[in-house]
């Protein structure tokens, strides 16, 4: 089982990467590469064109009442439980990070409140990069987010789990194809392909959901966050929003193309984020409230808006009108005092 801290590689490796991804992504595909098409996901010949950097709602339906973008109308009353092979940006709650920067204490917290007698989340999961995933599944559980079906390194429950949850690390895996080794030693469209072929061997469910969760880029090349200035900011937005999105949508789509009988979608928690920091109040927020390092591990209105789009991916529905928030879950008071205006913007990003 992974240790809870984040998992570490060498700095200046770490640094190195994602400073030449720029340079890198024509080397490894990003509008040239070879379209997966193998059973074992390995790359057919011919070329692709690179996805769009700010595309539409990922396709395939939700296990909610669906994708969006209508008006979303909080029901509630529903049940989802999920599995996540997941690292420090779903859930920071080690170090300088607590229960408030964790994506699925959100989403539970916000599932609490939903109206009909609220909805169920119920979250086990398996912190580490995916050098160290493991099947049969390691089993953790969140504070307020516990799983009552995972019992840890066995497929028990497994069957019950609705969505799958695969985070890659934001600054070593783009740095190469999707199906070239990285320099963690793995590729990730074999090694994912792998895991979800274990779960289909060990625990079928035929309404699962294989869901790649695209978490936010390194911020490393770009400065701390505390004293980067508004031009640098809109130039991180900027290759958020475009060659590391392109990636997670190359992966998705070959791991589509590979198994094509599953329903294996993008969870596009950076686009939103990014295009919600940019476009609405939360653009007036210092960068350094909304991040503590240039990781970035986030700061707790980071993660909250991370599980405002954890919510609305696994629900399809939006989070509850008239959340209350607890003053000591640290979120920004703009984002408080403007919930819904936020919420709305995001679901029409969906």
């Amino acid at each position: 089982m992974a240790s809870r801290s984040e998992p570490t590689s060498p700095d200046q490796s770490r640094r190195s990467a994602v400073r030449s991804l720029t340079l890198l992504l024509p080397l490894i595909g990003i509008g040239t590469a070879a379209c997966g098409g193998g059973s074992n996901g390995s790359p057919a010949s011919g070329t692709i064109s690179p996805p769009s950097p700010a595309p539409g709602p990922a396709p395939g339906p939700g296990p909610g009442p669906g994708p969006g973008p209508g008006p979303g109308t909080p029901i509630g009353g529903q049940t989802v439980d999920v599995y996540a092979y997941l690292n420090s940006l779903h859930n920071h709650d080690f170090g300088a990070g607590n229960a408030n920067t964790s994506t699925g204490n959100w989403a539970r917290r916000l599932a609490l409140q939903a109206p009909g007698g609220g909805n169920v989340y119920t979250l086990g999961w398996q912190f580490g990069f995916a050098n160290g995933w493991v099947t049969p599944p390691a089993a953790q559980g969140q504070e307020v987010a516990p799983s009552p079906h995972m019992t840890g390194n066995s497929w028990t429950g497994g069957t019950s789990i609705e969505v799958v949850q695969f985070v890659p690390d934001n600054f070593e895996g783009m740095t190469v194809d999707p199906n070239v080794t990285n320099g963690f030693g793995f590729a990730y469209q074999p090694r994912l392909l792998q895991l979800i072929d274990g779960w289909q061997s060990n625990a079928v469910n035929a309404n699962r959901i294989y869901s790649v969760y695209a978490g936010w880029p390194d911020m490393g090349s770009y400065g701390d966050p505390a004293t980067i200035n508004a031009t640098v900011v809109n130039n991180y937005r900027t290759y958020a929003l475009g060659a590391y999105q392109a990636w997670m949508e190359l992966l998705v789509s070959r791991l589509q193309a590979a198994r094509p009988a599953l329903t294996i979608r993008l969870h596009n928690v950076n686009r939103m984020t990014m295009l919600t920091w940019r476009n609405t109040v939360v653009s007036t927020i210092p960068t350094g409230t909304l991040f503590e390092d240039d990781a970035p591990h986030g700061r707790a209105t980071w993660y909250f808006l991370a599980g405002v789009a954890e919510y609305m991916e696994l629900y399809g529905e939006k989070p509850p009108a008239g959340f209350v928030f607890d003053g000591a879950w640290g979120v920004s008071p703009v984002v408080r005092s403007n919930y819904q205006a936020i919420v709305d913007y995001m679901w029409g990003l969906r």
